[in-house]
């Protein structure tokens, strides 16, 4: 059995391999621990075409478009060359190209879609998403809950079509807390984290909102937040700045160089997240990589990673008075020995070799 792992998205700002699979290495790192069970290769798609190798694990580039009737014949062609027996391919937003991989490959090879978060169309592009499901044998989401909205939109025929594959990881792992501080200037008692866009769905004014009403209660706590996209700062800085223990205790510490990031989730006692929608939730596992306790939104995915709710805290999601009601609970935990479990529990179930496992229990079905 050989696996392809595929994606049809044209990344065309980027002509380096090297950049991309850098950039694409928590969807990809999976396949060097499956590489000694399966021949593994990945397709993907930028400005350039050839094929490199790194860990083992061979990498093909094409050249595209990332118009939705654009089918790229020149891939297709050459994934029927490889016979694989199973081809994960990236993201539900490719119908068309599903259906001529399907009746290019025959019988012969397996099509298994991985779900990044995507929501189903509307319109003429939903009725072939209809159609190619009856090119696709097999559905991976990072929670089996997360299947339901295609169920019920009439996309996927059959919940027993579905599967459950986390889809991202790291190789973040925890730094020494004292170390971590020392480099990040962290402090408070407890420390806590938020990492994401400021915009609606990742909610940062509940976040705020909550954890004003928490300074109340214990007003030597500290929030770092650090942010790229900055949709909501005005509201996120008026929001602060109102309010003169939020303006004492809240850093809006901006953007960070990705690989600093372990350094913070390592610093901080607690990852905060006020999400409404996730298709996984990589900053999540990066932190839990790190030791960093989640107190997160009560969705379908976070509920996946934190295994119900065993590993940190859930609240419901724009609820300010529930994030304060798990606040609240923080005084009860040990946080030495609750962070222990934390990274425990990555290592086993979250990380790129659990990644692999989920991978090959998918395939196995089918072989």
């Amino acid at each position: 059995m050989n696996l392809i792992d595929l994606n049809f998205h044209a990344s065309n700002e980027y002509a380096d391999p090297q950049e991309v699979i850098s950039l694409h290495w928590p969807s990809l790192g999976y396949a060097a621990f499956l590489k000694h069970r399966v021949p593994v290769q990945v397709i993907k798609h930028i400005n350039y075409e050839g094929g490199v190798g790194v860990d083992g694990v061979r990498f093909e580039f094409f050249k595209s478009r990332n118009r939705f009737w654009h089918i790229p014949f020149s891939t297709i062609r050459y994934i029927k060359t490889q016979r694989p027996c199973f081809v994960l391919v990236q993201g539900f937003v490719f119908p068309l190209q599903i259906i001529c991989l399907k009746l290019a490959l025959g019988k012969f090879g397996t099509i298994c879609l991985q779900h990044h978060g995507e929501r189903p169309f509307g319109g003429l592009k939903r009725k072939l998403q209809q159609l190619a499901d009856r090119f696709v044998d097999a559905y991976s989401f990072a929670s089996a809950d997360m299947a339901r909205d295609w169920i019920d939109a009439g996309i996927i025929s059959s919940s027993a079509k579905c599967h459950e594959i986390m889809g991202v990881s790291t190789d973040f792992a925890s730094v020494n807390k004292v170390l971590a501080k020392q480099q990040t200037g962290v402090s408070g008692s407890p420390a806590f984290v938020w990492v994401g866009r400021l915009n609606q769905n990742k909610d940062p004014l509940t976040v705020i909102e909550g954890f004003g009403k928490y300074l109340e209660v214990n007003p030597a706590a500290a929030l770092y937040m650090i942010y790229q996209e900055n949709d909501l700062e005005d509201k996120v800085r008026a929001l602060i700045n109102a309010n003169g223990m939020l303006a004492k205790n809240v850093k809006l510490v901006g953007k960070i160089p990705h690989v600093d990031l372990a350094n913070w989730f390592s610093a901080a006692d607690f990852y905060l997240s006020g999400s409404h929608r996730e298709g996984s939730g990589y900053a999540l596992i990066e932190a839990m990589a790190c030791g960093c306790i989640p107190i997160v939104t009560d969705i379908p995915s976070f509920r996946k990673i934190t295994n119900d709710g065993n590993c940190g805290l859930l609240y419901k999601a724009g609820d300010s008075d529930d994030l304060l009601n798990a606040l609240l609970k923080v005084s009860q935990l040990k946080l030495e020995q609750e962070s222990k479990k934390i990274e425990n529990y990555f290592r086993d179930h979250l990380s790129f070799a659990a990644y692999a496992e989920q991978v090959q229990r998918v395939m196995d079905r089918f072989d």
